[in-house]
């Protein structure tokens, strides 16, 4: 474990602020002598919960560069009164979870705004602007809810696969 510590690195990404999505990368050497630090899981997102509670209210997810701007993974979560913007993939990926999203707006996402899987989710008041692939994604075996959402310039809208129910 020791060595893996000393191994490890910190990524960092600085905007350039020129253009949409226009990030430099580096990286350095760290030791996190209080919090261990495994490399057992791999974790997609910006911001990564497993098996918690969250909830989000009023948050900004802003120039975000990763797989997933926010990933919940076996958890519960609220998240509301809350905005994504300039996401270079998907803002909000759910595996196995259960709750709810409500008045929340997502533009110039790179990929998918809502990404759901294996999940039961409730969805409302969503507005989509300038989504690179689904605004929302259900799939394998979701359950999803949708009531009032707006979406425009989005190569496809709502994608029900993989015996999700929609």
């Amino acid at each position: 474990l020791d060595k893996k510590l000393s191994e490890s690195s910190l990524v960092l990404t600085k905007y350039l602020g020129r253009k949409k999505n226009d990030y430099v990368y580096s990286t350095s050497k760290f030791v996190k002598e209080n919090y261990p630090y495994s490399n057992e899981f791999s974790f997609t997102g910006a911001v990564n919960f497993y098996e918690t509670n969250v909830i989000f209210e009023k948050c900004n997810f802003y120039r975000i560069d990763s797989e997933d701007a926010v990933n919940l993974i076996s958890s519960n979560f609220i998240i509301k009164n809350s905005n994504f913007s300039e996401i270079s993939s998907d803002s909000i990926d759910v595996d196995f979870g259960l709750g709810k999203m409500e008045s929340i707006n997502f533009e110039d996402i790179g990929n998918d705004a809502v990404d759901l899987s294996d999940s039961k989710v409730y969805l409302k008041n969503l507005f989509f602007l300038n989504i690179g692939d689904k605004a929302i994604s259900s799939g394998e075996n979701t359950d999803v809810k949708i009531e009032n959402i707006t979406a425009e310039n989005s190569y496809l809208g709502i994608a029900s696969k993989d015996g999700s129910i929609t």
